[in-house]
């Protein structure tokens, strides 16, 4: 009876470890995304979000840029940097908003208080995840009103 239990036990674990990095592959797909090159000779890279239906353009100084999505927010890494995320973009409600203005009142704001744009439903702001940057950080940080005034609704 043993003898049967250790083939048996064998393939239990090969497949429970196929289903975890199944698992794995898709979380990672789904909370990363790549910027979107539309033009390999220009200047420029274009970075697309069809959930909240807006674009980005970043230079080609950021190197390949990832854009990780957390909640609401979405952050902005570029390979050029020693590490971390640069800056994100937070997509919030009208409630959201009010909530993160009443919040700053106290001293203590919710969220970043850095309005960038708004459609008729979402309220878009920014913040920089950088309290002590890099050099390299610190030059991509130096582009991002540059980045962020390319900001457009694509839908």
């Amino acid at each position: 009876m043993k003898k049967t239990q250790g083939p048996i036990i064998s393939i239990v674990l090969l497949v429970l470890a196929i289903v975890i990095a199944t698992g794995g592959v898709y979380f990672y797909s789904k909370n990363k995304s790549k910027v979107i090159v539309s033009d390999t000779t220009s200047s420029s890279q274009v970075y697309r979000n069809e959930k909240y239906g807006f674009e980005l353009t970043f230079p080609k100084t950021w190197g390949e840029v990832t854009a990780k999505e957390n909640g609401d927010e979405i952050w902005f890494a570029s390979s050029n940097s020693e590490k971390g995320s640069i800056f994100y973009i937070s997509a919030m409600t009208e409630q959201k908003w009010k909530d993160c203005q009443e919040s700053a009142k106290t001293g203590i704001p919710s969220c970043a208080m850095n309005a960038l744009t708004r459609n008729s439903t979402t309220i878009f702001n920014w913040g920089s995840g950088l309290q002590d940057p890099y050099p390299q950080q610190e030059a991509r940080l130096g582009e991002v009103q540059e980045i962020l005034s390319s900001f457009k609704f694509t839908k």
